[in-house]
């Protein structure tokens, strides 16, 4: 097909193709009942997709939160620090001052 292109050019340097002559070139291609498929099936992954990328913001955001409450309630002295330390390596809950 390249080839087929390349010979339809005309000029010396950087031979030029006509319009007309690209519009009548035939591409093969699937049928469109096909096409209507692909395009069906990639815009039901990019919508799940949209959806990962959503619940992943609305986690980070989440997460974003409990750092900052954590960090408040340790600068007032709300927790204790050296229990969430072992807290968090036994998986318990840390005491709360």
């Amino acid at each position: 097909m390249r080839q087929h292109i390349v010979e339809l050019g005309v000029g010396g340097g950087q031979p030029n193709i006509s319009q007309e002559k690209l519009r009548s070139l035939r591409v093969a291609g699937p049928p469109l009942d096909e096409q209507d498929q692909i395009v069906d099936s990639v815009n039901r992954e990019l919508r799940h997709l949209d959806e990962l990328a959503n619940v992943t913001t609305k986690s980070v955001s989440k997460l974003q939160e409990y750092r900052q409450a954590l960090i408040t309630a340790a600068v007032t002295g709300k927790i204790d620090p050296a229990s969430a330390d072992t807290a968090l390596l036994s998986g318990e809950e840390a005491r709360v001052a």
